[in-house]
């Protein structure tokens, strides 16, 4: 993921941690700067893209999937013992 810093009124910097992120930015910084230069009331605006090698890219944050049938036994035994017990008893099977 790219970060922005502005350097002053009329330029800002966009730095990417690899080649494709820089490629990315380079294609679209041009239809972004219009849409700013216009938005924003400044034709003096100008925007910057760099690789920062040393930045480490940032890590997206990972959704869970759901459990399965047996990770949720599994879970589920772990809190209430007295589960697995009931299921040898009544001789259940875990439908997968």
């Amino acid at each position: 993921m790219a970060t922005v810093k502005i350097l002053d009124a009329n330029s800002f910097n966009v730095y990417t941690s690899n080649p494709l992120e820089n490629r990315f930015v380079e294609i679209t910084k041009n239809e972004a700067a219009e849409f700013l230069k216009k938005e924003l009331q400044n034709t003096q605006l100008q925007i910057f893209n760099l690789i920062d090698a040393n930045r480490q890219p940032i890590q997206e944050e990972v959704t869970e999937r759901p459990l399965s049938v047996v990770e949720q036994y599994q879970k589920m035994i772990s809190k209430y013992p007295l589960v697995q017990q009931l299921k040898e008893k009544l001789k259940l099977e875990l439908g997968r």
